[in-house]
């Protein structure tokens, strides 16, 4: 599962809760989220290589997932792993992803 599908999953399922893609938000948002004295969950959700492929071909949804695109994600991958709070998601359900994040 991607991180998109499981944060609208979680806050979907969880009220009061919101998802906020960090890689498009600005550390300001996150700040005025923590002084508000709301629980903030930060992780990186990634996966293997094969998941990864897979995923990204049969992703008919976004326009930007072309070959050039997928290249730079799989060069970042070691990156993305190596991050702290990171959950491998190949192979998971996301009610298991769920479960990790939540609890």
């Amino acid at each position: 599962m991607g991180k998109t599908t499981v944060g609208k999953y979680i806050a979907e399922k969880y009220t009061g809760t919101a998802f906020i893609d960090e890689q498009w938000v600005y550390q300001k948002i996150v700040d005025g989220i923590s002084d508000m004295e709301l629980e903030v969950k930060s992780f990186t959700l990634a996966c293997d290589k094969n998941t990864l492929v897979n995923r990204w071909e049969n992703d008919k949804n976004c326009e930007w997932r072309t070959n050039e695109w997928l290249e730079v994600s799989l060069k970042s991958l070691s990156y993305f792993s190596s991050l702290g709070n990171c959950i491998d998601t190949s192979g998971l359900t996301i009610d298991i992803i769920e479960d990790m994040i939540m609890h």
